[in-house]
């Protein structure tokens, strides 16, 4: 009885050392692991369980890496466009891990890393437009980011999948400014409708002066309109000397004097 006691004793103790030397890693679905033994780079693990040994002479372990998206916010940045005004831009992005040997291998941190290299090329590109270039067309901006941006994040053994300005904040002064702009550009456009309008009028004063001088009848039968406007008023009388060729042309022409007077009253 006594040596069955110390044998199954020695089968714990034995069970125990072994469960020591031998340590489950789960790597999940979203995660890259990598193996390392002796603190030497071995291989990626794919998602699953796997044994981790851990003897006095070989030492494995695992570092599990996270492969989703993920975001990248760049806030506050105030810079410098082509045309000497200060604005501030807020950016985000999205990126995700495609080599963890490479993300983890080649810089302590991968995403500040991506972080700085973004920030740079956003400095440049901003540097590189004026104000009007940036407010009228941030999309060209986004883009042109995320084209620079990718081989960076390449190096990095990520892919950069979205890169969008969220905001180009101005400072008070430069808001005034362009306030001042705009309205000045409003009281532009008007001047130019009006004096359009003015030579369109003038245009159309001269033509019918054109057909007045050409037409002696056209010209008396305007005076005769412009009297006739006077007399619309009560007690108004009006008398109008008429020639006889005028009185011929409108077909109401007789025997009688040269002139014929006519009274409008009303």
């Amino acid at each position: 009885m006594l040596l069955f006691i110390v044998l199954a004793d020695g089968l714990v103790r034995l069970g125990r050392y072994l469960t020591g030397l031998y340590t489950p890693v789960i790597v999940a679905e979203y995660e890259d692991g990598l193996l390392y033994e002796n603190g030497k780079f071995e291989r990626i693990l794919e998602p699953g369980r796997h044994p981790v040994v851990r003897l006095p002479w070989l030492r494995q372990e695992v570092r599990r890496v996270d492969t989703r998206r993920a975001p990248l916010t760049i806030n506050g940045q105030e810079m410098l466009t082509a045309d000497a005004l200060s604005v501030r831009l807020n950016v985000a992005a999205e990126y995700r891990v495609t080599d963890a040997a490479v993300a983890v291998h080649t810089v302590a941190d991968y995403a500040v890393a991506l972080y700085t290299a973004l920030q740079i090329l956003l400095r440049d590109e901003v540097q590189a437009r004026t104000l009007d270039q940036l407010l009228a067309d941030r999309t060209a901006l986004s883009a042109a980011l995320l084209e620079r941006g990718r081989p960076e994040a390449e190096a990095l053994g990520l892919e950069l999948t979205r890169v969008g300005v969220k905001d180009i904040i101005l400072p008070g002064d430069v808001k005034r400014m362009l306030s001042q702009e705009i309205e000045a550009q409003r009281a532009g456009r008007a001047a130019l409708v009006a004096a359009r309008e003015e030579t369109a009028a003038t245009r159309a004063r001269a033509n019918t002066a054109q057909l007045l001088a050409q037409s002696p009848v056209l010209l008396r039968l305007r005076e005769i309109e412009a009297l006739a406007e006077v007399g619309k008023g009560l007690g108004n009388t009006v008398v109008v000397a008429v020639p006889q060729t005028l009185m011929n042309a409108l077909g109401g022409g007789g025997n009688g004097n040269a002139a014929t007077q006519q009274r409008i009253e009303e």
